[in-house]
């Protein structure tokens, strides 16, 4: 089974791959969050994500949302100057900022504009390309339209959310939707949607034994042990995260520099690893509260003398 660490942008950020890959193992795919490329001067976040020295040593892959082909072709002939060997196009994102500009899952309620769109980028892109896509967007009425329309290119691999765009992170994956296009693709398919635990993981991997690509998100934020423990090995504990966390801090101190700024950030993984431990909720409060490093440290020494992991660590 292929694992990877799907795209959460503000989150999977170069520097938590670095940091994640020194501590675990099992993650064979790295993707970006979205880049988006522009006419003239690209974003400073962009460059960094794409250096490669911030990169070494992991199998990452860019992917880019944009609705201009002349801009993903560009995009294309850049990276593989950097020595990139795939592009992934992001036709999932949900956000009205994201629609509201006619890009990401826009494109799934305009089966006319994403065909030609796939026309131009496939005619002229120099390296392969993947796809993650949801099953629609506020109906799935058009979905047998577009796996159609995805099965005319040579696409590496369709990696399929099985979620509406309306939905948005919310609801239940729709699995008899991700069943249709299973059963319907001409081309690869990948898996990512509320695979939290190893059971989960091991489930749909009997119900679709020919997926051979497993994409984790909010479950391996949340445990970053998740794909070591879906391949039989042993669960995080609370010495382990201690050292993940400390590393964490130390590198965000260094990237973000400015006092206590870095804080913000570090209180964004807390929503997801106050599920860890027994009466998490409570015991996260004072770490949300802190306002200077010291108060931080103080109360995740805390929360690390006081508690301990639970004895299911997954997001649910």
């Amino acid at each position: 089974m292929i694992y990877s660490y799907a795209p959460m942008e503000g989150i999977t950020t170069w520097w938590y791959r670095q940091v994640f890959s020194r501590h675990f193992d099992k993650i064979d795919r790295y993707y970006t969050f979205f880049l988006t490329p522009r006419y003239g001067n690209v974003m400073g976040r962009d460059v960094r994500e794409l250096i490669n020295e911030n990169n070494q040593g992991l199998n990452v892959i860019p992917q880019v949302m944009t609705n201009k082909s002349d801009l993903f072709v560009d995009f294309v002939r850049d990276i593989k100057a950097k020595g990139y060997e795939e592009v992934n196009l992001n036709l999932g994102c949900p956000m009205q900022t994201v629609v509201g500009k006619q890009r990401a899952s826009w494109f799934l309620a305009h089966p006319e504009e994403l065909e030609r769109f796939l026309d131009e980028i496939f005619s002229s892109s120099q390296l392969p390309i993947s796809i993650k896509t949801r099953v629609g967007f506020d109906s799935l009425e058009l979905l047998p339209r577009l796996v159609d329309i995805f099965n005319n290119y040579p696409i590496k691999e369709l990696i399929v959310h099985p979620r509406l765009r309306s939905d948005f992170y919310k609801n239940s994956v729709n699995m008899e939707a991700f069943d249709f296009v299973y059963k319907s693709s001409k081309v690869p398919v990948g898996y990512n949607g509320d695979l939290f635990t190893p059971e989960s993981v091991n489930d749909f991997r009997t119900r679709y034994p020919e997926v051979e690509h497993i994409m984790l998100g909010r479950g391996l934020i949340c445990n970053p042990a998740l794909a070591r423990l879906c391949e039989g090995g042993s669960q995080l504990t609370i010495e382990e995260f201690f050292s993940f966390h400390s590393d964490m801090q130390r590198t965000m101190m260094n990237i973000m520099p400015g006092g206590d700024i870095y804080l913000d950030r570090m209180k964004e993984f807390w929503w997801y690893w106050c599920r860890l431990f027994e009466d998490g909720e409570r015991l996260v409060k004072s770490i949300r509260k802190a306002r200077k490093t010291i108060d931080y440290n103080c109360a995740v020494e805390k929360l690390f003398n006081n508690t301990a992991i639970k004895q299911r660590p997954y997001f649910l």
